[in-house]
């Protein structure tokens, strides 16, 4: 009994150790910080939208790929305060959107946006929101955006903003409940108002709070832990696919008759409808996924296009310019653009928004 338990015990320590010294080694070769426990504080809740950006706050920002400093400003933006109302003879452009458009994991001179608002040389207004849909961006260019009186809107639409068209997120805990604008009888309804003040606001201080004590513990404090499980569901989703258990590209994606579309393409018609009755130019911007870049799906690009050349709203892609690039434009571990990234983008937009600017 006694050389079993010793066995035990020495079994226990090889492994405490050997899991040490991989935990040394991944720190040392993949220096990373994945804490996200300052979030949340730069979000404050809202019964129409959700939540909104939490105007004067301030702090440090930490994601896996990097550390970042993050002011609010008094108008509520991750930018600085513009001139209200806005001088005579001042053409701006106000950019919508969400994490890509905060600027998640870069530094707020790093944006597509600055780099618009120096080559461009006007007042570029950034109002993106971390998480924030096509429709919450309608209700916010609605309840805020038009005091800065914006001569171009620009939304910039990425992949899963398909999803939170028509997802209300009452039951994720992972995610804050936003509104949800549904058709109804040909006309925009606003479901899900007041937004619930559900849980997320009050008991989970960081993101990882949410998977428990233990694994979330473990996803904020130990890189071999996170970067393992990370890894995990990167592989299990490429055996489901590969097996046929998953689709490449789900059908609510591909079919442009899906809710998920037609929601989203009622949705611009509206906001495109309302901003010509104010002599408001609608650019839409297709901001890259890192995964469809990776495996050359053009889907979101296809249907955005068709839509603007029906509707007669340009819209700009970029997926020809990130293709065989994904290392290089996009933050380590991470589907957000980096600062290459941001700068290819904001250069193509430059170019694509000067002609509109001087008619």
């Amino acid at each position: 009994m006694g050389r079993k338990l010793a066995a035990c015990i020495v079994l226990v320590c090889s492994i405490v150790v050997s899991l040490v010294l991989a935990e040394v080694l991944v720190r040392l070769t993949l220096p990373v910080d994945q804490h996200r426990d300052t979030e949340f504080s730069f979000y404050a809740y809202d019964e129409l939208l959700g939540w909104t950006n939490k105007a004067g706050s301030s702090g440090m920002f930490r994601i896996p790929a990097s550390t970042t400093t993050i002011t609010i400003s008094g108008q509520g933006l991750r930018d600085i305060d513009h001139v209200l109302p806005k001088p005579s003879g001042t053409q701006r452009v106000v950019v919508l959107g969400d994490s890509q458009t905060w600027g998640y994991g870069v530094a707020q001179t790093s944006r597509f946006t600055e780099i618009m608002r120096d080559s461009l040389r006007i007042d570029v207004v950034n109002m993106g929101v971390t998480g924030y849909g096509t429709g919450q961006e309608y209700l916010l260019l609605r309840r805020y955006g038009m005091r800065f009186a914006p001569d171009i809107v620009v939304v910039a639409f990425y992949a899963n903003d398909l999803g939170d068209n028509t997802n209300d997120n009452n039951d994720d805990e992972f995610s804050y409940p936003r509104p949800v604008l549904r058709v109804c009888d040909g006309h925009l309804r606003v479901d899900n108002v007041p937004v619930p003040l559900k849980s997320q606001w009050k008991d989970h201080p960081n993101y990882f709070a949410v998977y428990g004590p233990v694994k979330g513990w473990l996803l904020q404090h130990s890189r071999l832990f996170y970067l393992g499980a990370r890894q995990l569901s990167v592989m299990v989703d490429t055996f489901a696919k590969r097996m046929g258990w998953r689709e490449e590209v789900p059908a609510h994606i591909s079919d442009s008759s899906s809710q998920a579309w037609q929601t989203t393409f009622f949705i611009l018609d509206h906001m495109h409808a309302w901003l010509v009755e104010r002599d408001v130019q609608l650019v839409v911007a297709v901001i890259p996924s890192r995964d469809m870049v990776r495996r050359d799906v053009t889907v979101y690009e296809d249907q955005l296009t068709a839509w603007g050349t029906r509707s007669g709203v340009p819209v700009v892609t970029f997926n020809d310019l990130f293709q065989g690039k994904v290392d290089d434009l996009f933050l380590r571990y991470d589907s957000h653009m980096n600062e290459q990234g941001h700068m290819v983008v904001g250069e193509r937009l430059s170019d694509v928004l000067t002609p509109l600017l001087i008619e």
